[in-house]
Order: C-alpha cells, then structure tokens, then sequence
C-alpha cells in the first residue's frame, strides 16, 4: 500500500469535463468542477517559450493558488502537444524532445520548483498523453534529471495504462 507520507491524491478537472474532446463532460459546469474540486493545474511551455515568460504567469497562478490555500501546483509541460488537435491521434503523433529540449525542460522545472517552494507550494509534474513526457521512460527521465527537492511527481496510472503501459512498473520513484 501507499505510504501516506509519500503520497498524495488529487483531483483535476479533466474528471469532470475534457478540453481535449469537448463532448465529454460537456454538461457540468465550470461552477460545478470548481465547488467539486480544490486542486488547479497549469501547463508549461518550458521548451518553447522564454523562462521569464513562462515564469511570470506561473508566479501568477502561485498567488491564485496561494488565496484558495493550495500547497501543491501541478504542471504539464504542453510544447508540440497535441492537446486539442482532435485530428491528431495521441498514438501516431508521439512528441520526442531533443537533448537541448530536455535539458531546457529540466532546468526550467527546477527554476520553477524554487519559486514554488518560496511560495510555500510543491510543484508537481504530470506526465501526459499527446506530450515528451509521456512514457515510465520519459518520466523516469525527467525525475533522474530534475531536483528531487524542488520537483514532485504527480503520477498517473490512468495515463501510463492508456500509454500501453503497466503503471505498477516505474521503477525509479521514491
């Protein structure tokens, strides 16, 4: 079993409604997900944008989280997702960073951990279909090269299953 000391649970609000496929959960509304949920999410651009840029809205989302009293930021780094793209197959449209990428990911993660942590929030990466951090691989990757202090897991079996993949085999968490 989980260690509760070592694990957290969330909920985002993909659980309610889906902006990938806009049909699904088309009826709750944005009041209904927000008085359901305490959990807000945000999405990188790490790769594509300018650190400054994407710290500058992250930072603004600290303080919105701040006032609803979160202690944990979740992100998602979006650069070539496929996110929205409903043409797009998810599996014949696999997002494959570069060394350069990589290393601007991690790095950028491991900025952005710090201003959390200053904020007095954890940030919490989560893996996602449609992106470079996709696979136990790609994830194991990104732990291996990101500061474990300053960034988090936020691990989802339901992503790494529907990847083709059995979630109960990723090694290299602690």
């Amino acid at each position: 079993m989980f260690d509760k000391d070592k694990i957290k649970l969330g909920i985002a609000p993909i659980g309610w409604t889906n902006d990938d496929m806009p049909d699904l959960g088309r009826e709750n509304t944005f009041e209904q997900c927000i008085s359901e949920m305490a959990l807000a999410g945000f999405a990188d651009f790490l790769v594509i944008r300018p650190y400054e840029e994407v710290e500058k809205e992250f930072k603004a989302e600290l303080e919105y989280l701040a006032i609803l009293g979160a202690d944990r930021i979740n992100v998602s780094e979006q650069s070539y997702s496929v996110q929205g793209k409903e043409e797009l197959s998810v599996f014949d449209h696999k997002v494959h960073f570069t060394e350069e990428e990589w290393e601007k990911l991690c790095r950028g993660l491991n900025r952005l951990g710090q201003v959390a942590a200053k904020r007095g929030l954890r940030l919490c990466y989560h893996h996602h279909m449609g992106t470079g951090v996709q696979t136990i691989s790609e994830t194991e990757r990104l732990l291996e090269h990101t500061n474990p202090a300053c960034v988090y897991l936020c691990y989802d079996t339901g992503h790494f299953a529907f990847s083709g993949e059995n979630p109960v085999h990723i090694q290299k968490i602690s």
